[in-house]
């Protein structure tokens, strides 16, 4: 263990860093920056500091007192390998660094004025979901999730390699410090949550295989992918806003052997038919057309912000401009869905108003059928928590 003075530097250091922090940006980014700017840094000071700026995103701020005393406290919290002299000075109990996550927040509520909601924004949490589980999710990294044609053989590599993983189904779950690209090079896989890998192997059994599917906000097509990977025969359409997120979708395609049509649609706008090119040319699709739609609306992301803690640290309620965007994207796009035809509305979000409500308020205006609905709990599973809805068209 290093010398009490040292680590108590890098807590200064940390609490330097989280000065110059630009909310709302990526710290990843900004801790690369930091790092170049002080080239003394060895590995192990690096190492350190990202470990305690995250702790202190994770817990910090719902701790009182200054800076460094909260990203101290964050560290008691959090720090599986935490410097004994910090609980000394902290009148933490002996017995301290053996205590679950759990135990500690226990203790600590029982003796201090902390209180484990505030480390998230409970009030606007789903009432299907444990607001304790929310919260000591937010402590921990969930795991890297891939899947691919022949999930086995990705796992076999892993073990060779003499790589730790988690098999949840055909999904394989590996600590995020894994080199992937190095590891399984050659191989054909995609990274992919297993939320979301759930919710999509469960309503593909809603399916035949032959349906002709609209993936309407594919983002780099991990939603198409996937869906291919289970129904080969499946005729899947995929489009964004973005044109740069585009490419990323046919080369990922390319990458596993398939031909996606894709275009770049604006679902802001309402439109009469839309048109889609692949490398057969162009198709024009009317209205009342797809058999399925698939809608994964952007979202506040709460239910991955265990993955990326700073952002629930800049939370400042959700914008209203958001929920919009998701009405216009269900509004726009819904015409395009035959009657008879599924749609499944799936969020990376825990927060009612962007889930339940919303689905409330489509359900409502356009008169459509509920299925089932409900959340993939990240907090069961090292993964981040979705929410889906099945909906058919009348």
């Amino acid at each position: 263990m290093i010398p009490y003075p040292i680590y108590r530097r890098r807590i200064t250091q940390t609490a330097s860093f989280l000065s110059q922090y630009k909310t709302g940006k990526p710290a990843q980014l900004q801790l690369s920056a930091f790092f170049k700017t002080h080239k003394q840094m060895g590995s192990k000071d690096r190492k350190s500091l990202r470990s305690m700026v995250y702790n202190w995103f994770r817990a910090g701020s719902s701790f009182e007192g200054d800076r460094e005393h909260q990203i101290m406290m964050a560290n008691a919290l959090l720090d599986c390998d935490l410097h004994e002299e910090l609980t000394t000075d902290l009148g933490l109990p002996s017995s301290w660094h053996a205590w679950s996550l759990k135990e500690r927040s226990e203790h600590l509520q029982s003796t201090t004025n902390w209180q484990l909601d505030r480390v998230f924004p409970v009030e606007l949490l789903s009432e299907k979901l444990d607001k304790e589980a929310i919260c000591l999710h937010q402590f921990t990294q969930p795991l890297v999730w891939l899947t691919g044609p022949k999930p086995a053989s990705i796992a076999e590599r892993l073990a060779q390699k003499q790589i730790r993983y988690e098999e949840n189904g055909s999904a394989v779950g590996v600590d995020q410090t894994v080199p992937l690209g190095d590891v399984l090079q050659g191989f054909q896989f995609q990274v992919q949550d297993l939320s979301s890998q759930k919710v999509l192997e469960a309503f593909s059994e809603k399916l035949s295989g032959d349906e002709l599917i609209w993936d309407a906000c594919a983002g780099s097509g991990g939603k198409t992918l996937k869906l291919l990977n289970l129904h080969s025969g499946l005729d899947i359409m995929a489009s964004d806003v973005r044109p740069e997120i585009l490419k990323s979708l046919h080369h990922r395609a390319k990458g596993m052997s398939r031909n996606v049509a894709t275009a770049q649609i604006d679902l802001t706008k309402a439109a009469n038919e839309l048109r889609f090119e692949s490398s057969d040319g162009y198709r024009t699709i009317k209205q009342n057309l797809f058999d399925v739609l698939v809608l994964d609306v952007p979202c506040t992301g709460s239910g991955t912000w265990n993955r990326n803690p700073e952002f629930v640290h800049s939370f400042d309620g959700i914008p209203p401009h958001l929920i919009a965007l998701q009405e216009a994207i269900i509004d726009h796009s819904l015409p395009f869905l035959k009657p008879g035809g599924l749609l499944l509305y799936m969020t990376c979000s825990v927060f009612s108003a962007e889930n339940e409500a919303q689905c409330d308020r489509m359900a409502d205006k356009h008169q459509l059928d509920v299925i089932e609905s409900g959340y993939h709990k990240g907090y069961q599973h090292q993964s981040d928590s979705m929410y889906y809805a099945i909906f058919k068209k009348p």
